[in-house]
C-alpha cells in the first residue's frame, strides 16, 4: 500500500474517531526478534499523524513493546509483535509467544501501561498446541512434568521473550505470570505485581508472627543477599508476608555478601528507618566466608556485634523491638563455603544456638527456619524449585518457601517481652 493512500486512510479514520487505533498487519521481516527498519519507518509515520497505540504483526516472532513520545509531548505504545498465539512449530523460537494487555486511562483513553504474559506453547497429549503462562509449568499446573529438556527449553523461552519484549532478560527462577512497563520507564524498568507472590492472607494475619507485626506502625528488615534478593531480581525471603500487611509500612536495609560487622558499622543508616519492629535475618555470611577481615570469626564475636548494634539502634529509637532469624542455611553445594558441609552447619548451628541465648537473655524474639528449609531442600535437591544457586532463594517458589518456614519456626516459640517492656 502507497504511502500517501495509507496517510489519507488514516486521516479519514480519525475524522469519525479522534482517537482511534492503529493495527498494521504484515509488517516486519518474518521470524526476527528486533523490527526491522521497514517497520520503524511506518510506525514514525503513524506516530506523527497522532496514534496513540499501534498494534503490528507478521513476524511470527516476539518483538518489543516500545514507548514514545510524540512532538506534542504526549506518549504512545508500540506492541511490534508478541509472536503467534498456538502454533505447531519450535524452529525459529515459535515455541515462545506472548500475550500483551494494553490498560488505557478512563478519562483520556491513553495508553497508561503495558503488561507482558510470557507462553510457552507445546504440545498435549492429544496432539493440540496450547499456549501456557511460564510459571503454570514451573508450578505443575499444566503439561504434567517438566523433563530436564523441557526445562532447558522453558529457560531460553524465559529469556528470549523478556529481552526481546521488555529489554532485559529475566531467567526463568523469578518467572512472573506478568510483568508491567509504563511510559516513564527507561529500558531496563520492568515490573510485576508482588501480590502474586504472596501467601494466603488468612495464614498471615493468624499466624504468631502475623499478629505480632501488626501491632507495628513500621517494619524494617535488615539482611543479607537473602532479604536484598540479589541473585533473584530484587525480591526478598519476606515480601510475601509483607503483602499482606498493606497497612503497615514495610522497608528493607540489605546488602548481599555482608556480614554482622557489616550491619554494626552501618547502624546509624538502619536506625534511620525508625522502625517499631527490626527483622534482623544475618549471619550465614561470617560463618561461609571465614575472612577475619570481614567475619566475626566465634558465635561470641557475632553475638557481641549484634547486641553492639541493637544497643546504638535503641539510642534513636528507644521503644523498637526486634526479631532475630537464625542464620540461614545453604544447600549442600555452596561454592562460597570455606568450610566443610560437616563444619559449616555445625557452625552454622553453633551460631544459632548463641543468638537464641542472647534472645532469651535480653527479651528479643528468636526464630530458627532451617529445619523447615533442610527438610525441603533435602527432599527434593534437584535446585530449580525453590534456589537460584547454592542459598539464594528463586523470586517466586523460593521466596514463598523461606517465608513459610519462618512463619511455621515462630509458632513453636513466642515474642519476649525485652527489657524495654515491649
Amino acid at each position: 500500500m502507497a504511502r500517501k493512500q495509507v496517510l489519507v486512510e488514516i486521516e479519514e479514520a480519525k475524522k469519525d474517531n479522534p482517537d482511534c487505533l492503529i493495527i498494521v498487519p504484515h509488517m516486519g521481516g518474518q521470524f526476527n526478534h528486533a523490527p526491522d527498519e521497514f517497520q520503524r519507518h511506518w510506525c514514525q509515520i503513524f506516530i506523527n499523524a497522532g496514534a496513540d497505540v499501534i498494534l503490528s504483526d507478521h513476524p511470527h516472532a516476539t518483538q518489543p513493546c516500545e514507548w514514545f513520545t510524540r512532538a506534542d509531548g504526549g506518549s504512545g505504545l508500540i506492541i511490534h509483535c508478541p509472536g503467534n498465539f498456538a502454533n505447531s512449530y519450535t524452529d525459529m523460537d515459535g515455541d515462545a509467544v506472548a500475550i500483551t494487555e494494553i490498560y488505557l486511562d478512563k478519562q483520556s483513553g491513553k495508553p497508561q501501561s503495558c503488561g507482558v504474559i510470557p507462553m510457552w506453547v507445546t504440545a498435549e497429549g492429544n496432539g493440540q498446541y496450547i499456549p501456557a503462562p511460564l510459571p503454570e509449568y514451573l508450578y505443575g499446573e499444566a503439561t504434567g512434568g517438566l523433563s530436564n529438556m523441557d526445562y532447558k527449553r522453558l529457560e531460553e523461552v524465559s529469556r528470549i521473550i523478556t529481552k526481546s519484549m521488555l529489554g532485559r532478560e529475566i531467567p526463568l527462577h523469578s518467572a512472573a505470570t506478568r510483568y508491567y512497563t509504563f511510559p516513564a520507564c527507561s529500558d531496563g524498568q520492568i515490573y510485576r505485581d508482588t501480590m502474586e507472590n504472596k501467601l494466603p492472607r488468612q495464614k498471615i494475619i493468624q499466624s504468631a508472627l502475623g499478629k505480632y507485626l501488626q501491632t507495628a506502625r513500621k517494619v524494617c528488615f535488615v539482611g543479607d543477599s537473602i532479604t536484598e534478593g540479589t541473585k533473584n531480581m530484587g525480591y526478598g525471603w519476606f515480601e510475601p508476608i509483607a503483602a499482606n500487611l498493606p497497612d503497615i509500612q514495610c522497608t528493607c536495609f540489605a546488602k548481599g555478601a555482608m556480614t554482622s560487622r557489616y550491619f554494626l558499622a552501618n547502624a546509624t543508616e538502619i536506625a534511620a528507618h525508625k522502625a517499631d519492629v527490626y527483622v534482623m535475618a544475618y549471619g550465614t555470611n561470617d560463618v561461609r566466608y571465614r575472612n577475619k577481615m570481614k567475619c566475626a570469626m566465634s558465635a561470641e564475636q557475632y553475638v557481641r556485634n549484634i547486641s553492639a548494634l541493637v544497643n546504638k539502634i535503641r539510642k534513636r529509637v528507644p521503644n523498637a523491638s526486634f526479631v532475630f532469624i537464625a542464620p540461614w542455611t545453604s544447600d549442600i553445594d555452596d561454592r562460597y563455603s570455606q568450610l566443610s558441609n560437616h563444619e559449616k552447619y555445625a557452625m552454622l548451628a553453633e551460631y544459632g544456638r548463641a543468638l537464641e541465648q542472647y534472645c532469651t537473655k535480653e527479651g528479643h524474639w528468636y526464630i530458627n527456619p532451617n529445619p523447615h528449609l533442610r527438610r525441603e531442600l533435602d527432599s527434593l535437591h534437584t535446585g530449580f524449585r525453590w534456589l537460584v544457586d547454592d542459598i539464594h532463594p528463586n523470586g517466586t517458589t523460593g521466596i514463598r518457601l523461606y517465608s513459610e518456614a519462618v512463619l511455621k519456626a515462630a509458632e513453636t516459640t513466642k515474642p519476649a517481652v525485652d527489657k524495654q517492656g515491649n
